[in-house]
């Protein structure tokens, strides 16, 4: 197989599984229950962020503009394909972001006056709403055999 054809059928399988990560996203976010929080699922990307026109909904030419997108902003090179490390680099950034998300979201659900520092009294006002949550039975006690509650 020349190294041509090898090149173009690396980089269609790459599309196709940056576009499938954004399309199963789709049908995760689909399927869940996202009570007023940030809506994750689209391989990183933020609902609002796909929902180009804001209407609440995304539509297929939505979800291939967010792939394209992606796609652009893994090709580091910008010669028009993803090579591995490209494609390892732009996951890794992903990750981070993807944690940096969950970091700010947890320290903001602490932060209870919301002044952007955590005292010991909301920590402790966290803890005790964590603990009280995993209390199935209210008795002021965790087991290993009571699962918690949601």
């Amino acid at each position: 197989m020349s190294s041509r054809m090898n090149k173009a059928m690396t980089a269609g399988l790459i599309a196709v599984g940056v576009g499938g990560a954004i399309f199963v996203g789709a049908a995760a976010f689909a399927a869940g229950d996202h009570g007023g929080r940030h809506h994750r699922g689209f391989g990183g990307i933020d609902f609002e962020q796909v929902d180009a026109n804001g209407d609440g909904t995304i539509t297929e030419a939505e979800m291939l503009a967010a792939a394209g997108s992606r796609f652009q902003n893994a090709d580091g090179n910008g010669d028009g394909v993803v090579s591995l490390e490209e494609f390892a680099a732009a996951q890794e950034t992903l990750q981070e972001e993807r944690r940096q998300s969950r970091l700010e979201r947890l320290f903001g659900r602490m932060d209870a006056n919301d002044d952007g520092q955590l005292t010991q009294d909301e920590l402790e006002a966290s803890v005790a709403e964590r603990f009280d949550r995993m209390d199935r039975n209210d008795d002021g006690e965790l087991t290993p055999e009571r699962p918690r509650r949601n």
